[in-house]
């Protein structure tokens, strides 16, 4: 689809993320709701790292109007203050850590996530690594850094 791009990436996969004209143009279905953060094996297409769907403010879509949220919601929801950082990923591929953000395995966000979580005590990285290698599966995070403001300015990075 022209309205997904593809991108490759280190070890072995392909990024899969909206373009840009989706965002702007509001151009959402399936696909690009699911191309976020999403990272396929190159040979298999296996889902290797994964975050959430793009979601919606409220109102903003018709299953998120006030009146449509009893039929499109799962119940009991938990609402949460949503930082104002960038998406970064983390999972296990071939025994190793990859760290991730919403498109690509390499760059400033990516480094920042990786200082970041390298700040933990070792045993929880271990911990965190054996975890996502035993569930084959991923954690996401909303990285806030002083390197990387973004619209609101926080004290310091977490």
């Amino acid at each position: 689809s022209k309205l997904v791009k593809v991108k490759q990436c280190f070890p072995n996969l392909y990024s899969l993320n909206f373009t840009s004209r989706v965002f702007h143009k509001r151009l959402w279905n399936e696909s690009t709701v699911h191309a976020r953060g999403l990272f396929v094996d190159r040979i298999t297409g296996d889902v290797k790292l994964r975050s959430y769907n793009k979601f919606f403010n409220l109102g903003e879509r018709p299953e998120t109007e006030l009146d449509n949220l009893a039929n499109t919601l799962s119940f009991p929801v938990e609402i949460r203050t949503k930082e104002n950082g960038y998406l970064a990923i983390l999972g296990v591929i071939n025994e190793e850590l990859v760290f991730a953000s919403k498109s690509t395995t390499e760059g400033i966000h990516v480094d920042l996530f990786k200082k970041l979580f390298h700040r933990l005590p070792e045993n929880l990285q271990a911990e965190i690594k054996d975890l996502l290698a035993r569930n084959n599966c991923s954690m996401i995070f909303e990285v806030i850094s002083q390197e990387d403001t973004h619209i609101i300015k926080y004290d310091q990075d977490h």
